[in-house]
């Protein structure tokens, strides 16, 4: 991002599997040959790779998706070094704004996970499913602050936030909403993320000329 800061016009709604179980069938890794096996680890790890391609697909087609899986786990006690793996436990995340994205991907998930199952002998628990809906932003408020940053002479990039936020909150209860970030050297969630003072001016900038604009105006932004 070359510029100060982002104006948002959307919050990506997700889907969260926050403990998928893939159950396989330990056996010694000596003693078993391969067509015999069912590797659970394997099999969550082909599960992955095919979610990955799915994905850059998706991405070249155009859509709006983010994917990611978080934590994988197998217990140390079960699954030494000389054991083939009979259970992993991972989890499974993926963010769209658009709301028939996240609903292809989690039946593309569950497609995967039939067919790696049969393939493999093995059988996929999804356990928990959490979602939140994706959020449009006002599109008379992020006009009026593209207005404002132009009449500054700020410049700006129109983005989706993949994270999410409680303006979501508000803007799928019809409060009209939108947010400004400001750009980060590394990235949020990063003990090393950084801000220049000056992006942040310019952010509030843009802000506060956005909320004295709407002050003055007879538009009525709740429409």
């Amino acid at each position: 991002m070359n510029e100060a800061f982002g104006i948002v016009t959307g919050i990506r709604g997700n889907i969260r599997h926050r403990r998928v179980t893939c159950i396989g069938q330990a056996a010694h890794s000596g003693a078993v040959p391969r067509w015999l096996r069912h590797d659970a680890v394997l099999a969550m790890s082909e599960l992955l790779m095919r979610l990955d391609e799915h994905w850059r697909v998706l991405l070249a087609w155009g859509e709006d998706l983010v994917f990611t899986t978080g934590i994988v786990e197998t217990d140390a006690k079960e699954h030494p070094v000389s054991r083939v793996p009979g259970r992993v436990t991972f989890a499974v995340e993926f963010r769209s704004q658009d709301k028939k994205t996240i609903k292809n991907f989690s039946a593309l998930l569950e497609t995967e996970c039939q067919q790696i199952a049969e393939k493999r002998g093995v059988t996929f628990d999804f356990g928990d499913k959490v979602s939140t809906e994706p959020a449009r932003m006002s599109d008379a408020l992020v006009a009026l602050a593209e207005s404002q940053a132009r009449q500054a002479g700020i410049a700006y990039e129109i983005m989706p936030s993949g994270a999410g936020h409680d303006t979501a909150v508000f803007a799928n209860a019809g409060v009209p909403a939108t947010m400004i970030f400001v750009r980060n050297d590394r990235g949020s969630h990063n003990p090393d993320e950084r801000m220049d003072m000056a992006d942040f001016i310019s952010g509030t900038e843009v802000l506060s000329r956005s909320m004295i604009a709407a002050g003055n105006s007879d538009k009525d932004y709740r429409s």
